[in-house]
């Protein structure tokens, strides 16, 4: 037996002791006859997948699958397959960020590296708590918006979305030019309109930000 294939072989059962549940650990079809019976020839690689909780949670599992050498000119294979919880990009920027391991020694810290990656991807992609809305005397209002122009679809539909995250109803008329009725407190109608205008019209020239107030009250 080589010493490399008997370092694969060590790493194989220590992973077997740190996840001893058979959900945690998949040994492939041909490495588990060979550990059965040593005796027989060795496949040319050792193959298992390693099925991890990032964070500790079961709602985003991680399934590493781990290629041991058997030969000297061989490497180490390892790649997590791609969650439901990460899209392509997501996941393609997690197995770029994989270090290069060279040994079957050096699993341990590539496994801890990838659940790291993972980790911080998860937390990327959920959506941030928005902050809470003060409970103020609220003055009510209806208020008409003029617009020169309101024919981009994009800028409409943030029009619409952007209204009930400030407690405000009303509606839109797209065209050249557009109208906005806006109803609710006065100040949430003034906080709304200044996130529009750095958000959904950032890209926008200070210029053409034109908007007149019709009627308020």
């Amino acid at each position: 037996m080589s010493g490399l294939l008997e370092e694969s072989l060590d790493t194989i059962s220590i992973l077997q002791a740190m996840y001893p549940l058979p959900t945690e650990l998949e040994i492939g079809a041909t490495t588990a006859a060979y550990l059965l019976d040593p005796s027989r020839t060795p496949p040319n690689i050792l193959e298992i997948v390693l099925n991890l909780l990032v964070d500790e949670d079961e709602v985003h599992p991680l399934s590493i699958v781990i290629g041991l050498p058997v030969k000297s000119d061989d490497q180490v294979k390892i790649s997590p397959r791609q969650p439901a919880w990460l899209n392509r990009m997501q996941h393609d920027s997690l197995l770029s960020s994989i270090p290069p391991c060279d040994a079957p020694d050096a699993i341990l810290d590539t496994i801890e590296s990838i659940k790291a990656s993972a980790s911080i991807l998860l937390h990327s992609t959920r959506a941030p708590t928005p902050p809470p809305v003060e409970k103020v005397e609220e003055v009510l209002e209806r208020v008409w918006f003029w617009f020169p122009s309101l024919s981009t679809r994009e800028k409409r539909r943030d029009l619409v979305e952007y209204a009930p995250r400030y407690g405000l109803t009303g509606f839109v008329l797209a065209g050249k030019p557009g109208l906005l009725c806006l109803e609710g407190d006065a100040k949430q109608v003034d906080h709304y309109m200044s996130s529009i205008k750095s958000e959904s019209w950032s890209d926008i020239p200070s210029h053409q930000k034109k908007v007149g107030v019709l009627l308020q009250g």
